[in-house]
């Protein structure tokens, strides 16, 4: 009995290490994503990413970053995030890269 209680401990433990809290991914009690467009990179701080949408997501963005507002779409993993989505909808997960793009540079490449 001893045998099998020592190795469920040990096998608990090491399960445990394996999994890194988003204290040490993100730096806090959060979660966070890492938001990438030309020249620049940002992790944005979100409350929980199971509930968070894209929105949240582009209602966070400073007013510095480009492209403008109005033009700015999200993608992740080559796929276009929707503005009423939420971003486990789209396997978003911690310190995962989402990419802003420019709406009309957009519609130009689909024009090729």
């Amino acid at each position: 009995v001893s045998l099998y209680v020592c190795c469920f401990i040990a096998k608990w433990n090491s399960e445990a290490e394996s999994v890194i809290p988003r204290e040490k991914i993100c730096g806090g009690d959060y979660d966070c994503v890492v938001m990438r467009s030309k020249g620049f990179m940002l992790r944005l701080d979100l409350p929980d990413l199971r509930t968070a949408t894209v929105q949240d997501v582009l209602r966070r963005l400073p007013d510095w970053v480009s492209p403008p507002k109005e033009r700015r779409v999200l993608m992740h993993n080559g796929r276009r995030l929707e503005a009423g989505s939420k971003l486990a909808e789209y396997g978003v997960m911690l310190n995962d890269d989402i990419h802003i793009e420019d709406s009309q540079m957009l519609e130009h490449r689909d024009d090729l």
